[in-house]
């Protein structure tokens, strides 16, 4: 068994917060909250989830006509997520059935 050497609480849990982001709204957070404004109507039939470590935005979509509808707004959209708050890191959006 390794021992480590004893840290105060109240440091220990500043690091667990930088860490974890613990208190601080994530990229996907923000780009949900937002969602309706940045897409329309189409956001009723769709929803995005998770942005990969290569900053692709990935977004599902339920309904085959609301993914072109998406895909040919692709550049307007990604331009209103650039100007969110956290979210200039995103590169483009993966349109997956869903």
């Amino acid at each position: 068994m390794k021992k480590r050497p004893v840290k105060e609480l109240g440091g220990l849990m500043a690091d667990l917060r930088v860490k974890y982001r613990i208190g601080v709204d994530s990229p996907e957070y923000v780009i949900r909250e937002h969602w309706p404004e940045i897409t329309g109507p189409l956001s009723q039939y769709s929803h995005a989830t998770t942005i990969n470590p290569q900053g692709w935005l990935t977004v599902l979509v339920s309904h085959g006509v609301a993914r072109e509808e998406l895909r040919a707004q692709q550049k307007q959209i990604l331009a209103k997520i650039k100007k969110l708050p956290g979210c200039g890191h995103v590169r483009g959006i993966n349109l997956r059935a869903g």
